[in-house]
């Protein structure tokens, strides 16, 4: 997540593989915005998505407030993607 005010809608980066694939989805839905990612892991990174979407909101509005969501990143780091 990054703490850009310019970024209005919530959503998350992924970054996977070591050359460095990303891509960007919505908190909301897990569409995806943009992204280098291989389609095959979108419905994998919408399930996570929704599985952890309350946590993932939290850091979203913590971020935009400028703090740290290190607690919540922790948790989700139990996660499958995390």
């Amino acid at each position: 997540m990054d703490g850009d005010k310019n970024h209005n809608r919530p959503h998350i980066h992924v970054d996977y593989g070591p050359d460095y694939h990303v891509a960007s989805y919505t908190i909301d839905n897990g569409d995806r915005l943009a992204g280098t990612l291989d389609r095959k892991y979108d419905r994998s990174v919408r399930e996570w998505i929704e599985d952890n979407r309350s946590l993932l909101l939290e850091a979203w509005a913590k971020t935009q407030a400028g703090k740290k969501p290190d607690e919540i990143i922790c948790a989700l780091m139990g996660s499958e993607f995390g």
